[in-house]
């Protein structure tokens, strides 16, 4: 089969299992989209832009290619990941679906390469589509010795002019930053991640997750993807250390500790609270351990456990919107045994449904690594295993 036809599958695939749930298409509000090989981008966006032709403006997207292997190169594959929110919820709730879509080049920020809006906001929740550097009057890259910077700085720039064009919202109001790139995540990667990321102040108070893949799309060394909220108050940040004595809460910008959980391996938990929005995200650090199936599960464990625990601590009690699981390929153990794990936590099957995702609805990422990077800590953290999720503070 060639990619037309195996992306026409999957979009029919994916409006089936909305249907099953209730919800249609138009009720996509954000897709991940991860591609075997980003030479088929453009094959890929026409099957893809006739499935929302119907929609004024398509839900917001990142794409991604993961790194390449020998069966990729001849068996093209595509996935597919989505966030959607029902109409008759936002009806109920007076909440409404608002978009930022760039059509043409302008001086503010770059046009879109796709059939995707900039920004899509819903019930308060602000969600960014994957921003590549590219320079908005030109849509060229700006040539640079230093591309990482330079495109991580003109990316976040993007961002920043398009939040603005959403009722007047800011950087300072964000959840979540993923920085996905094809470079290695080393001293000199983070040292200029450092740069541009500080460059906006004391107030944004996120700490990015920065995750290796294969390749992006125009060839771009990064792309950023930010999640955000509108709201009348200035987020709470937490930084959540797990230790023998539990969990402890301070403010991010003075933690910088990794803390060993158990004999064998250690864990990172950063929290960042808004008003009606909290983002949650645990690092199983990497491990000779880790090669120990048994030791792995008991991790995993863990990992389920601090998310829940760190869930009360905050006070959240809504449901989970999206949840992301990233990991380093080739180590698929969690994939296999999640919804066993799930299972087996100890808190009732309804808080249960609300604070974990079950094994389909969780976002698998494989990546070739994967690092939490701290703004007040020179190094960054190498994971194994990254759980990221975004909740709903009320129910």
């Amino acid at each position: 089969q060639n990619i037309s036809d195996i992306t026409n599958q999957t979009m029919k695939m994916l409006s089936q299992k909305l249907q099953a749930q209730g919800h249609l298409l138009s009720d996509v509000v954000y897709c991940t989209v991860i591609l075997s090989n980003m030479d088929h981008f453009q094959q890929v966006n026409r099957v893809y832009s006739s499935w929302f032709d119907h929609l004024r403006s398509p839900p917001s997207r990142c794409c991604l290619q993961l790194a390449p292997t020998a069966e990729s190169e001849f068996q093209p594959s595509i996935t597919i990941h989505c966030i959607s929110r029902r109409t008759e919820f936002d009806s109920q709730t007076k909440n409404s679906r608002e978009t930022v879509h760039v059509e043409s080049i302008s001086p503010w920020a770059p046009a879109c390469i796709g059939p995707y809006s900039q920004c899509t906001q819903i019930g308060g929740l602000v969600l960014l589509a994957g921003q590549i550097g590219l320079t908005p009057e030109t849509m060229e890259f700006e040539e640079s010795e230093n591309r990482v910077e330079s495109e991580l700085g003109m990316s976040m720039r993007s961002n920043a002019a398009v939040l603005k064009a959403l009722r007047n919202h800011d950087m300072h109001k964000t959840l979540s930053l993923t920085i996905w790139t094809v470079e290695p995540i080393d001293r000199n990667f983070i040292d200029s991640c450092r740069f541009v990321i500080e460059d906006w102040g004391q107030k944004f108070k996120v700490n990015p997750l920065i995750v290796r893949v294969g390749r992006l799309p125009r060839g771009a060394t990064v792309e950023t993807q930010v999640v955000g909220e509108i709201s009348r108050e200035t987020p709470q940040s937490f930084g959540v250390k797990r230790s023998s004595l539990g969990v402890q809460k301070a403010k991010v910008e003075t933690w910088t500790d990794v803390q060993e959980a158990a004999p064998g391996f250690k864990l990172t938990v950063t929290a960042v609270k808004c008003q009606n929005h909290t983002s949650i995200q645990i690092g199983l650090g990497k491990n000779q351990a880790l090669e120990n199936p048994e030791s792995e599960l008991q991790a995993f464990q863990t990992m389920l456990s601090t998310l829940l625990e760190t869930r009360r601590k905050f006070g959240v009690v809504g449901h989970s919107i999206s949840t992301r699981v990233f990991y380093i390929e080739g180590s698929d153990t969690i994939k296999r045994n999640w919804d066993e794990l799930r299972e087996s936590c100890p808190p009732s099957k309804e808080v249960m449904q609300n604070a974990v995702a079950t094994s389909d609805e969780v976002a698998w990422i494989p990546a070739t690594d994967i690092s939490s990077m701290f703004l007040k800590k020179v190094n960054a953290t190498s994971n194994a295993i990254v759980l990221d999720v975004l909740y709903s503070n009320y129910s």
